[in-house]
């Protein structure tokens, strides 16, 4: 019970720090003095530290009981986030790219193994970090984790362009048409209304299906 009030409280906290960093960003204010304060806040590290340190090392940094935090790593890649929009906005595109990415390999870990999360919106944060890495031009595990992050979260339209992407884009064709051959036959296994909710018919499926085979 001690622990579930600490966790709400600390999700309150940040929530309405954020909503402060937001509002500076949009007055073009910097807000990153408030930024900062939020990662000694939250994750007892500065913001310096959080992007010079490799994403692998604060993936590991960012644990509770030796295991990965689901809202450690939200916090941060929420921060990373709010640091590349004004990154971008200085047409600093290449810091807001290094941000932008490391911020969807911390919350892809959260997905990917289905950690727990209590911050509010946190779907949203990831879906919006993804959204604006997708303006970028990205390798090939990057783009492989974005369609699985796609595949989890049961947007199954927009992983069904990345499958092309992933086979047409990269050297690897086999390894990426079995991984496609495999995400369609998963999803013929769905019924309808999950595939509409995922903005992919049943009719689309059959179709990349059939076309990933001949290719």
């Amino acid at each position: 019970m001690i622990k579930n009030d600490y966790s709400k409280k600390m999700a309150e906290e940040f929530t309405s720090l954020i909503k402060k960093i937001e509002k500076l960003n949009k007055n073009n204010e910097n807000p990153f003095t408030e930024i900062d304060s939020a990662y000694k806040k939250f994750l007892g590290i500065s913001s310096g530290f959080a992007n010079n340190i490799s994403t692998i090392d604060l993936i590991k940094l960012l644990r509770t009981n030796m295991v990965p935090d689901g809202n450690k790593l939200t916090i941060a890649a929420k921060l990373l986030l709010e640091e590349g929009k004004i990154c971008e906005k200085s047409n600093d595109i290449e810091n807001a790219f290094y941000k932008y990415e490391k911020a969807f390999s911390l919350i892809y870990v959260v997905f990917y193994n289905n950690f727990e999360c209590i911050l509010n919106e946190y779907e949203q944060i990831a879906g919006e970090i993804t959204s604006l890495l997708n303006e970028y031009e990205l390798d090939e595990r990057t783009t492989f984790k974005v369609f699985n992050y796609y595949s989890i979260t049961g947007n199954y339209g927009k992983a069904d362009e990345y499958v092309f992407e992933l086979i047409n884009n990269f050297s690897n064709k086999d390894k990426y048409k079995n991984e496609a051959i495999n995400f369609y036959n998963n999803l013929l296994s769905k019924n309808d209304d999950e595939l509409e909710k995922g903005n992919l018919s049943r009719e689309e499926a059959k179709e990349a299906l059939k076309e990933v085979e001949n290719i």
